[in-house]
């Protein structure tokens, strides 16, 4: 039971790692060994009667699984090149734009050095 766990929640962090890259045959190999790793497992414990004695063996196998298919999906992406957020294109500010919001928060704060230092600042409304 501990070795079908072990497998079991290997199989799954791949597949949750797996989602979340750009390689769709990574993802698709993943489901099929997780899915199918899924079915043995519970094919086998209803087969044992699921008794409260399986609980330590599957609970530990599928920690140690989890914890060792992390590390083994780091390496499959290491090797195939896969990443996260390829989709996302990185967001670029021209330097007009930059100019401009630099102006504005300069003169913003220096409204509110004024506001602060010279009188209290105007009641918007809002109970204390």
């Amino acid at each position: 039971m501990l070795g079908l766990a072990f497998i079991q929640n290997i199989s799954f962090s791949l597949v949750g790692r797996a989602r979340n890259r750009n390689k769709m045959w990574y993802h698709a190999g993943a489901s099929v060994l997780s899915n199918g790793i899924w079915y043995l497992t519970f094919s086998h414990l209803i087969a044992l009667g699921m008794g409260v004695a399986l609980f330590f063996p599957y609970c530990v196998g599928t920690v140690l699984g989890s914890l060792t298919g992390a590390r083994i999906a780091m390496w499959i992406e290491r090797v195939i090149g896969a990443s996260s957020d390829a989709h996302v294109k990185p967001e670029t500010v021209s330097m007009e734009a930059f100019t401009q919001m630099d102006a504005r928060v300069k003169k913003l704060s220096l409204q509110i050095t004024a506001q602060v230092e010279g009188r209290r600042l105007p009641h918007h409304g809002f109970d204390s």
